[in-house]
């Protein structure tokens, strides 16, 4: 399974071996540990990223390997994403949710809580891309 994220490159170090990108949201790694750090081999592509590249992290798999031991080297997980792919996220109309929408939502977060061991939770709310109206939600609850 794959749970990718775009993150924005907001700083860029490079290194002998590695280059150190920060960037503009956290990533989740296997020492329970969230940084808005991401260390890379210092190979192509990675070392031509650029500040205000945007890349896209599959954040279910960094979940694996520890902040500050692992170099990253696989497309798989990580890669660039081209600003002609990105929807800006200011074009969505998200006043059609409505207080009621947002207090399901919440009740089913407190009733996987209260029903489960999971102990991270991400409530999505679903937009129509044509409209930018509400079409729903859905939670996905993880164990760290």
């Amino acid at each position: 399974m794959t749970n990718w994220k775009i993150y924005k490159i907001t700083g860029k170090s490079d290194y002998t071996t590695y280059v150190t990108f920060w960037l503009d949201g956290c990533v989740i790694y296997s020492n329970r540990t969230d940084f808005n750090i991401i260390d890379c081999v210092n190979t192509f592509p990675f070392r031509d990223w650029q500040e205000g590249d945007y890349i896209e992290i599959d954040i279910d798999r960094t979940r694996y390997y520890e902040y500050n031991y692992h170099k990253f080297n696989d497309n798989n997980i990580i890669k660039k994403v081209y600003s002609s792919e990105i929807v800006p996220r200011n074009n969505v109309n998200l006043s059609s949710v409505t207080q009621n929408q947002v207090s399901t939502i919440v009740q089913q977060i407190n009733s996987a809580i209260d029903n489960d061991e999971r102990n991270e939770y991400e409530a999505r709310i679903h937009v129509d891309p044509n409209s930018g109206k509400y079409s729903g939600f859905s939670i996905i609850g993880r164990r760290k």
